[in-house]
């Protein structure tokens, strides 16, 4: 080889790892970092309110607003009459994303016979409510009291905000399936809570998204395999 041809390639050797260089720098600058792509996803998601009420007073800021049933088909209500809960005749639980009007707080001791979804029963806080197209007085629990101090779980079960509204990005068959309490292949965990519930009779897997689900509602069992986020099928027996 002659000592021009060894020149030149020794030359087009030196651009070509020193491009490879100079691109894989481009690449690293350009490509997000992990707290990037954290803050982006942060960003995409919606904001939902969250009231963080730690006193009987500070619920009382619910009376006369409306909120919307997050944590579905798992907490009982009962009826309100004459001033007082009647545990003895359970209406149900209260269904997903629910609307409850909410007319006032109070307290009340429940019965150990009342199971209505917070443990232990004695001395608990309620939420007295009515719903759309229906002028019946209803009590939902929303904390209770250990050692005389309130525990309250308005943040875990309550949306203060029309979901509509929070989740507008959403498709629209999405909505049309949650409002149908149909849960459909697609879905994210989320969605599929807010069209049947949360009360999961079993699980198979720990991380979200990533597991088996099996969750009563309306009379059957729903089986629902998530991968990668979403719902890759359903069954319900």
């Amino acid at each position: 080889m002659k000592t021009w041809q060894i020149v030149a390639l020794s030359t087009l050797v030196t651009f070509g790892i020193g491009g490879t260089y100079l691109y894989s720098v481009w690449q690293h600058r350009h490509a997000p970092s992990a707290q990037d792509v954290a803050a982006h996803k942060a960003a995409s998601e919606p904001t939902v309110r969250m009231l963080g009420a730690q006193t009987f007073e500070d619920v009382q800021q619910l009376v006369n607003t409306s909120v919307w049933m997050k944590h579905g088909n798992a907490i009982t209500y009962f009826p309100f009459r004459s001033g007082h809960i009647d545990f003895a005749h359970r209406k149900g639980e209260v269904a997903p994303l629910q609307r409850l009007d909410i007319r006032q707080i109070t307290q009340a001791t429940v019965p150990p016979t009342a199971h209505d979804g917070i443990e232990p029963p004695g001395p608990q806080i309620f939420a007295i409510f009515t719903m759309p197209k229906d002028s019946n007085y209803y009590a939902v629990p929303i904390g209770l009291k250990q050692q005389g101090m309130p525990v309250l779980m308005t943040d875990v079960f309550f949306l203060y905000d029309d979901p509509h509204s929070i989740y507008a990005g959403w498709p629209d068959s999405v909505w049309k399936s949650i409002d149908a309490h149909q849960p459909t292949v697609g879905m994210t965990e989320l969605q599929v809570k807010f069209a049947i519930g949360r009360k999961i009779i079993s699980r198979s897997g720990s991380e979200e998204g990533n597991r088996s689900l099996t969750i009563a509602w309306a009379d059957k069992l729903w089986k629902i395999n998530f991968e990668d986020g979403k719902a890759t099928s359903i069954t319900s027996e």
